[in-house]
């Protein structure tokens, strides 16, 4: 089997170069993450957890999406814009035109919560998204030995 979080970043990587906003993506843990090390908005994927259960492999992310924030004023825009962002990546991730023999489908999301670093003035939002990863049976992609 393919690895799953291969095929997550891929996805999410082909998200953000499709995007207009989006400057940077990123995966790994997110408590090494530092501020001054990155280009914004970004978007920024922590594996969590996988599982298999009735023949498919259900994995869970962290995904984060962060803005710089200079003043309080800026908050609610930049939560808003970035709600969008959210928005955008949950259609790319429903959408079922890909043909590929391995596909991720996007099966659960978490509450999204917002959140500030008064600190390093990013600001964002947080929450966790399980994926399902799963064979596309089409026998155009079936290869023969």
């Amino acid at each position: 089997m393919i690895n799953t979080i291969k095929e997550i970043d891929n996805k999410l990587q082909t998200f953000c170069n499709l995007s207009a906003i989006v400057n940077e993506y990123q995966s790994g843990d997110f408590s090494t993450f530092n501020s001054a090390d990155h280009q914004y908005p970004l978007i920024f994927m922590t594996p969590l957890k996988f599982r298999i259960q009735n023949g498919v492999v259900q994995f869970v992310s962290n995904i984060s999406f962060i803005d710089l924030c200079y003043e309080k004023s800026d908050l609610m825009k930049v939560l808003s814009d970035l709600a969008i962002l959210i928005t955008e990546l949950f259609i790319y991730l429903t959408d079922d035109s890909d043909n590929d023999m391995y596909f991720i489908t996007l099966a659960q999301v978490s509450e999204f919560q917002p959140f500030y670093r008064q600190i390093d003035n990013t600001c964002g939002w947080q929450g966790d998204v399980q994926f399902n990863l799963a064979i596309n049976t089409d026998s155009t992609n079936i290869r023969q030995k």
